[in-house]
Parts: C-alpha cells; sequence; structure tokens
C-alpha cells in the first residue's frame, strides 16, 4: 500500500518513502518493458506486413513482364508467317 507522502520524516516513514521509491521505480521499469515489448510487436507485424505485400508486388510485375514477353513472342511469330506467306506468294507470280 502507499503511504502519503506529506508524512512527517521519520526512519519508519523514511523506509516506507524509500519502499515507495523502489516500488514506483519498478513500475516504470514494467511499463518501460512492456512498452518495449509492444514496439518490438509492432515493428515485426509491420516488417512482415511490408514484405507479404512487396512480393506481391513483385510478383504482379513478373507476370506482367511475362504476358508482355509472349506477347510480343506471338507478334514475332506472325511477322514471321506474313512474310513466309508473302515469300511463297513472290515466288508464284
Amino acid at each position: 500500500p502507499l503511504v502519503a507522502l506529506s508524512t512527517p520524516s521519520t526512519p519508519a516513514s523514511k523506509m516506507n518513502d524509500v519502499e515507495i521509491n523502489q516500488q514506483i521505480k519498478q513500475m516504470q521499469q514494467f511499463i518501460h518493458q512492456e512498452a518495449a515489448e509492444k514496439a518490438s510487436e509492432i515493428k515485426l507485424k509491420a516488417d512482415e506486413e511490408f514484405n507479404i505485400e512487396k512480393l506481391r508486388m513483385v510478383e504482379a510485375e513478373k507476370a506482367k513482364i511475362r504476358a508482355e514477353y509472349e506477347r510480343k513472342e506471338k507478334q514475332i511469330e506472325v511477322q514471321k508467317r506474313i512474310s513466309q506467306s508473302n515469300e511463297v506468294w513472290g515466288e508464284c507470280r
């Protein structure tokens, strides 16, 4: 139990003041420790969410690049066929 700080200074009340100060320091340490743990948890969660989002974005961009590459491959194949067809028709004339 906490004792009022306005008690007269006697050896017994002095001991109580020391005990009270120790209790206060312990409470402060506990609060700081809890805050540090909570901050660590928040940072860990934020890092995890960041990495998940980064991976999602990278995979989405990879898919876009693959799709663009496939589109260009198809376009080149069509141009080759047109060119071959023109050669055949040119020979036929």
